[in-house]
């Protein structure tokens, strides 16, 4: 079992460093096409020395070389696609970044030891436009797979609780997470509320932060609000009570989130709670 559970394993990683290694390389061929729409100067020169295809596979062996070579060592092959967030995208970032900047000097090198006079500017300009269409090929693939696990979750049919969130901080934002990764429970988030004045008016991951605790009765209402998670492990327990009060008194079902230190310990999850 545990044999065949590995060689599972070592089989999505080979398709998934091949699936990149493709991209890769249709993304230079875009380049390159790209580059001759634009009559680089480097361009023309390779053309005019003797072996123009055997000089031309030279410089895409080199480009994807060093491409895979900095995928393989950020471990970008290893990531959970359909789980995506800024982590997996400032990688993402970071990969193809750093990949652009070393093969500048390295390519510069390459292509000025078969053509002699090739001007800097112009290999760069290839290679800035080489890693637009990594970004854009690997990246569309990539995350088309997050967005494609949120779209089947939201195709879930299930009656909707209506949910508001106090507190906009760290504990809130969580809830709300754990919500849209949960469509299945029936929760429809509607808005955050904050005592923090700065914040009322602007929106978290797309939701609206509606007012203080002093409009909760009318956000409710106006709302229509089925159940108030109070997400604000570090109000006082008199701000709490008052707030359970005006739940009970608009006949609204509430939840209380633990502290953040709760939730990291593993003696509690958001999940649980929502």
């Amino acid at each position: 079992m545990l044999k065949l559970r590995a060689r599972k394993l070592r089989a999505r990683l080979i398709s998934s460093v091949l699936i990149d290694f493709m991209l890769i390389s249709i993304a230079f061929l875009l380049t390159l096409y790209t580059g001759k729409l634009l009559s680089l100067d480097f361009i023309q020169k390779l053309k005019m020395q003797g072996d123009f295809s055997g000089n031309l596979f030279a410089i895409i062996v080199t480009v994807i070389v060093i491409r895979m070579a900095i995928s393989l060592v950020f471990q970008c092959h290893k990531q959970i696609w359909r789980f995506a967030s800024v982590y997996e995208f400032t990688l993402l970032t970071a990969t193809i970044g750093l990949s652009t900047v070393l093969l500048i000097p390295i390519l510069f090198m390459v292509i000025n030891n078969i053509a002699e006079g090739s001007p800097l500017g112009d290999i760069t300009a290839l290679l800035l436009v080489d890693g637009f269409y990594n970004f854009i090929l690997i990246g569309g693939v990539k995350f088309s797979l997050r967005l494609s696990e949120e779209w089947q979750r939201r195709q879930v049919v299930v009656p909707r609780k209506r949910i508001l969130i106090i507190g906009a901080g760290e504990v809130g934002v969580s809830v709300l997470r754990s919500i849209r990764r949960n469509p299945d429970k029936g929760y429809l988030p509607i808005g955050f509320i904050d005592d923090n004045q700065e914040k009322v008016g602007k929106r978290i991951h797309g939701l609206d932060i509606l007012g203080t605790t002093r409009d909760l009765t009318y956000i409710v209402r106006r709302r229509q609000i089925d159940t108030v998670v109070i997400a604000m492990p570090n109000a006082a327990g008199t701000k709490v009570r008052e707030i359970i009060r005006l739940c009970e008194q608009k006949g609204c079902a509430f939840k209380i989130v633990p502290s953040i230190d709760a939730i990291l310990s593993g003696d509690v999850s958001i999940s649980q709670i929502c």
